[in-house]
């Protein structure tokens, strides 16, 4: 019992004497929990540390309030007040520490502060690298019989610069490269198309899972290029417009700021084309889609 007042009043002489001496100092970090959100310093009781004192640690303009939970002589274990936070330094890191309640209540606006700027949305860019299955629901072409049976698939390639300027929005601008087949019946007959074109996306993000970054999204795009389709030989050739495309999809996160895409969509293309002898013909497609890409 006379050992514990002997230490309790050690306690309070050397509280006393070096409270306005601890303020405001650089200190070293012992070691920090692997979660984040406990750590300890050199600094005990003899420096003027109690249990239950609140203090700031500060680096690289970022603070944490944190509470003394453990405290002997020379050292102390400090746990981190914001449990939905952790600490910004590491093992062997020098801090500043503010030991004083008056520094502390200066302190708080200027961390309010770092705290608002750090919960404002940053823009982002992306790429996004997209293979497409495509199977037409309906299609006309002006050379051909309406009774005439056919049906029409392939496969798009896509690579997009995307920018996601808003927190919900993305707007992304790219190529895309479409490869299809056109396999009529009477006469049996494979029109094969190719089409070269310039797209753009605007895309809307539902709310993205905090914890998992998985989310849904809705788009539209549109496209315009290049296109030739050649027929029993003759070779036709004209330019492509796509509008709109409807997409809904989900991403996926994997890790390290990349997802996985999976989408559906359908779109409308017209196509203009002309053979060499002049004769213009005209095609007009509803497209069916399923996707899968990378997002990186």
């Amino acid at each position: 019992m006379r050992e514990k007042i002997v230490y309790l009043v050690l306690f309070i002489i050397f509280a006393l004497t070096n409270a306005a001496q601890a303020a405001d100092k650089l200190v070293i970090i012992q070691t920090v929990s692997t979660s984040k959100k406990t750590f300890v310093i050199r600094k005990g009781f003899l420096d003027g540390i109690a249990i239950g004192q609140e203090s700031l640690f500060t680096i690289r303009s970022s603070g944490v309030v944190a509470t003394a939970t453990e405290v002997n002589r020379t050292m102390s274990i400090w746990e981190v007040n914001d449990k939905r936070g952790g600490v910004a330094f590491e093992k062997g890191e020098y801090v500043t520490f503010t030991n004083s309640i008056e520094n502390l209540i200066l302190e708080l606006p200027r961390l309010e502060k770092f705290a608002e700027k750090g919960l404002q949305f940053k823009s982002k860019s992306f790429w996004i690298a997209r293979g497409n299955l495509s199977y037409a629901l309906s299609d006309t072409v002006s050379s051909t019989e309406a009774e005439t049976s056919s049906t029409r698939s392939g496969y798009q390639l896509e690579v997009l610069y995307v920018l996601n300027f808003d927190r919900s929005w993305e707007f992304g601008l790219g190529i895309r490269r479409d490869s299809e087949v056109q396999k009529v019946s009477e006469p049996v007959l494979d029109v094969p198309s190719t089409r070269l074109l310039g797209v753009g996306e605007l895309t809307f993000k539902f709310n993205e899972d905090d914890s998992t970054k998985n989310y849904f999204y809705v788009g539209a795009g549109l496209g315009y290029g290049l296109s030739s389709t050649t027929v029993d030989e003759a070779v036709s050739t004209g330019t492509a417009f796509v509008l709109p495309t409807l997409r809904f999809g989900f991403s996926k996160y994997i890790s390290n700021s990349k997802w996985v895409l999976l989408e559906g969509a359908v779109e409308s293309i017209g196509i203009t084309e002309s053979f060499a002898d002049g004769i213009e013909q005209t095609t007009t497609v509803l497209n069916s889609k399923f996707s899968i890409g990378v997002k990186f």
